[in-house]
């Protein structure tokens, strides 16, 4: 019996290092990829974007693959930011160098257009505010 135990346990460390060497050689192969065609990490990188920002796998997908996408939801600048409803907004991303891509909304970069919104949406709240509190029904 203990010798059917070691010939386990060697065999389970021989898959193990089998699994090891075919996982460094995808590693290899996809650094690589990444250093012949750097776009490919730029692509990757904005696929996390888009999903961080609160758009959908499917709708991610879409924008990646080129595709306008004409959205309607909440955005968010980051996952711990405020959200801000999307109206009927254009989304896309953009090549803005050789190497380098943008997630835009209304083609501007998505944390500008955000802030932006956030920004409008204090505007309205103070100027309601000032509205009801200038009213001749509303006392201190």
């Amino acid at each position: 019996m203990k010798q059917q135990d070691k010939y386990h346990a060697d065999d389970m460390r021989y898959t193990k290092l089998q699994m090891q060497d075919a996982i460094d050689d995808k590693q290899r192969t996809i650094d690589k990829i990444l250093l012949w065609f750097p776009i490919v990490g730029e692509y990757l990188r904005v696929e996390k974007e888009c999903l961080m920002h609160g758009f959908s796998a499917e709708q991610t997908d879409k924008l990646v693959h080129g595709q306008t996408l004409n959205f309607r939801g909440y955005l968010q600048a980051d996952r711990l930011s405020p959200r801000v409803w999307a109206e009927s907004v254009t989304a896309n991303i953009v090549r803005i160098a050789k190497d380098k891509l943008q997630l835009t909304v209304e083609q501007s970069p998505i944390v500008q257009w955000i802030q932006q919104q956030l920004e409008r949406n204090k505007k309205e709240q103070c100027i309601e505010k000032q509205k009801v509190s200038n009213h001749p029904r509303f006392h201190l």
